[in-house]
């Protein structure tokens, strides 16, 4: 039922990927006009703080490559995931984060991956949502301590901003943490609705499939929460704090390059507030508006817009991203046909 509503390795929304791609190209250019700015101004900053940034990204990915590895460890998964696969697997899903809406699109990749290595819907969707989980929770935590901040800086505006994001994003994936746990609200709910359905139809299919996946992905919670690996939890754990401290200093190179003074707590909370305004359904991969997020953060601090140094750090970090992630995702992707047995010349051979 997955495949058939269209989440799956081989089904990769690539029209809709160009788009993002070509819109997250095209934010540095609407920046240099927007801000006046010149080829000279961005040169200012260096190449070597950008090459460090990029450098910084990189890692990052891989590490989230290798948390994701760990993830299925500590899912005790029915196969023997391999940390080199796990990496270009998850790297790869970037790409499709960062040309689609966040949240979404890289979460369907992983979940197709995981599908095709023999996990049902349930249990695939419950490893990409643990994932994300802690991503919600560190990102989250940092933007409301951003949003305080700024409050106490006498920016009710901005603040009042962050907190309207993060707060709702947090209380919504804790909502399906204990709704899962419980395990009531979700599939009484879905039962009911299945048994005023004929279970036939397509609408009858669809809602028996989310209840089965909503029982599987919630006995998979409550078996990981009953059998918790404590030594996968808190290598998650560093990691993911890793993480977040590599994303802020990519702010803290690039803006120190620039002559923006800031503390690393600063940077780091800069860095965050730029995700809570790029996890918005505006524009494809937050093009345009992480950056602005990060720009409003250390405007209100510092009272400098810093255009060059949002566009050194545009590039350093989401186009290196791209290039990285594409590349993962492209190699990735006969690994996902192989697993479900697809031989690409065999599929020649039919058709």
């Amino acid at each position: 039922m997955l495949r058939s509503l269209g989440i799956s390795a081989e089904r990769i929304p690539w029209r809709l990927m160009i788009i993002g791609v070509i819109v997250g190209l095209a934010t540095p250019w609407i920046y240099f006009t927007v801000l006046g700015l010149s080829l000279e101004d961005i040169t200012k900053i260096g190449a070597v703080p950008v090459v460090i940034s990029s450098l910084l990204i990189i890692t990052r990915l891989i590490l989230q490559g290798l948390r994701f590895y760990f993830f299925l460890k500590g899912s005790r998964v029915n196969f023997n995931p391999r940390i080199s696969e796990c990496i270009v697997v998850r790297v790869g899903s970037e790409f499709v984060a960062s040309t689609s809406l966040s949240y979404i699109g890289d979460e369907l990749v992983r979940t197709g991956y995981l599908m095709s290595r023999g996990l049902d819907s349930g249990k695939a969707l419950w490893v990409s949502y643990s994932e994300t989980f802690y991503d919600v929770f560190m990102g989250t935590s940092i933007t409301i301590a951003a949003a305080i901040y700024v409050l106490m800086n006498k920016d009710s505006t901005l603040a009042s901003i962050l907190l309207l994001i993060s707060l709702p994003i947090l209380i919504f994936y804790l909502s399906i943490f204990f709704s899962a746990l419980s395990g009531r609200d979700g599939s009484h709910l879905l039962d009911w609705f299945l048994n005023k359905t004929n279970h036939s139809s397509l609408l009858g299919r669809i809602i028996n499939w989310l209840a089965e996946t909503y029982r599987s992905f919630s006995s998979s919670l409550k078996f990981y929460h009953s059998h918790p690996n404590n030594r996968v939890i808190i290598i998650n754990i560093i990691l993911t704090v890793i993480l977040a401290i590599i994303y802020g200093l990519t702010v803290f190179v690039i803006y120190s390059a620039s002559g923006i003074r800031l503390e690393f707590y600063e940077s780091l909370m800069a860095a965050y507030s730029g995700v809570a305004l790029g996890v918005l359904p505006i524009t494809l991969g937050g093009s345009g508006t992480t950056e602005l997020g990060v720009s409003l953060f250390i405007h209100s601090l510092r009272g400098d817009w810093a255009g060059s140094a949002v566009i050194a750090w545009r590039l350093s970090t989401h186009v290196t991203t791209l290039i990285v992630s594409f590349i993962s995702l492209v190699v990735s992707l006969p690994i996902l046909v192989k697993r479900r047995g697809l031989n690409p010349k065999s599929s020649k051979a039919r058709s």
